[in-house]
């Protein structure tokens, strides 16, 4: 007698989804991590914006450059970074693509080109967490 064969009614897994982290399962640790930070004193990390940090035309970007608000592990690596004096990291991790057409434009700036990436870090930081934000985190040399 021939075998019956079955046709699998297993469902395929579904693409996992993005998590609301507001009152959801993650609550009970955000509450924890909360009450940490504030029994040490620190100040909470605030958003000011979503919209992207933009380099424009009347910085001589065309197309200009906009640069997203950077997510947790970005935020992480940007902080491990800073901690660690990776200036060049920071950057390429927040211009992502556009990070050699920043540096071309850096190369016309001449001897101030350190101090005006540190500017433009700065007011990253600022644009996406709000003035003050840059203070915590150990300033890096060039």
């Amino acid at each position: 007698m021939p075998r019956k064969t079955t046709t699998s009614t297993t469902k395929k897994p579904q693409a996992a989804q993005a998590t609301d982290l507001a009152g959801d399962r993650f609550e009970k640790f955000r509450a924890r991590g909360m009450a940490m930070q504030n029994r040490a004193g620190h100040r909470r990390r605030t958003f000011v914006t979503d919209d992207p940090f933009v380099l424009g035309e009347e910085y001589g970007f065309t197309p200009p450059i906009e640069i997203q608000k950077p997510v947790y592990t970005d935020r992480l690596a940007i902080e491990e970074m800073s901690r660690a004096g990776n200036a060049t990291g920071v950057l390429r991790l927040l211009f992502k693509d556009d990070y050699r057409r920043f540096l071309a434009a850096l190369n016309s700036v001449g001897d101030d080109a350190e101090e005006v990436a540190i500017g433009v870090f700065i007011d990253i930081q600022a644009h996406f967490y709000g003035e003050g934000i840059v203070d915590e985190l150990v300033t890096f040399p060039m």
